[in-house]
């Protein structure tokens, strides 16, 4: 039998996990060496006292997107790299801001080098993916606003 509180624990604890993977990952794909990946996501930014406490499951999951897109985009695997932006703006869009923004960035700039009829079909298959998350925020504070 188990609680609500005690679930949130076991999620929590999986997204920290996730966060500390995907660091690991992206410090692989780097070559940082993994004593410096380990330094860095034990750090007071991260866990310290105004770093991710265990009520903010989404921020965790949503930076374990980020830096998950991160390894994507440097592998150029933009279509991955969309889907896991998009699933993060989903969980926590105020944490994906500047992943996304690294993504379009990154994205123009090869697209400046690309064909362009691949470089129209990531655009499409960019734009569409986005917003998605973005019509769904919109459309969920769409009441919320005052006067």
């Amino acid at each position: 039998n188990l609680r609500a509180s005690e679930g949130l624990l076991i999620v929590w604890f999986t997204s920290q996990a996730f966060l500390f993977l995907s660091l690991a990952v992206l410090g692989k794909r780097v070559k940082l060496p993994a004593w410096l990946v380990c330094l860095f996501a034990t750090q007071g930014v991260i866990t310290g006292f105004h770093g991710l406490h265990g009520g903010q499951i989404t921020k965790c999951l949503a930076y374990a997107f980020g830096v998950f897109s991160l390894t994507e985009i440097i592998d150029k695997r933009w279509t991955s790299a969309v889907l896991l932006i998009a699933a993060g703006l989903t969980v926590n869009p105020v944490v994906l801001i500047p992943f996304a923004f690294v993504y379009a960035t990154m994205l123009l700039r090869e697209g400046r080098s690309a064909k362009s009829r691949e470089f129209l079909h990531q655009m499409l298959i960019s734009t569409a993916t986005i917003s998605v998350p973005v019509c769904l925020l919109v459309a969920q504070n769409l009441g919320s606003v005052h006067k």
